[in-house]
């Protein structure tokens, strides 16, 4: 139980967390130690891992997983939690496991880790974060279909067949697209 009072709904599209945190305590006169709740609706994810505290996860009005924002990001409960949760979202596609190898499609295809080789040969989906994926020479060939630069980032919208990927770039870099 608690006092309804002491209970307030914010939501606001791109305020920094900090200027929130402290004109919240101002306005209402609260103390670290008080026994207020605050609930912040957002659509960024990012905005939800910066508060740092527990998150509820919802999508068409269903609460798909809640913990702390630091547990769902890191242990998504399903790969819609791990779409939502991510910016860009997660890239999900499907892979097989077979002979200790994780095979995207006819290119690209990855030995998978120690800590993985446990896991039985068999359809699977896969997450991979946009943040995972970097440009390597030696790496797998992609054609990249969108170059969208966003702040001091670039995404790469990228193509292997019938495998498509974002990747996040941290350099603001064009890129010849296909």
């Amino acid at each position: 139980n608690f006092d309804l009072s002491t209970l307030l709904i914010f939501e606001f599209k791109s305020v920094k967390i900090k200027f929130i945190e402290l004109e919240f305590k101002k306005l209402f006169n609260v103390s670290d130690e008080s026994n207020s709740i605050l609930i912040y609706a957002s659509t960024d994810p990012l905005e939800a891992m910066q508060l740092n505290g527990d998150i509820i996860v919802i999508d068409e009005g269903k609460i798909l997983q809640t913990g702390t924002a630091k547990d769902v990001f890191e242990n998504p409960a399903t790969a819609k939690v791990a779409e939502i949760t991510n910016d860009p979202a997660m890239n999900i596609n499907k892979c097989l496991i077979q002979d200790n190898s994780l095979i995207m499609n006819d290119s690209v295809q990855i030995q998978i880790p120690d800590e993985l080789k446990s896991v039985s040969n068999g359809k699977y989906l896969v997450g991979i974060r946009a943040t995972d994926i970097y440009l390597d020479d030696q790496g797998f060939a992609f054609d990249v279909e969108i170059s969208e630069i966003s702040g001091s980032e670039t995404f790469l919208h990228l193509r292997n067949n019938n495998l498509k990927c974002v990747a996040t770039i941290e350099e603001v870099k064009t890129y010849n697209t296909n």
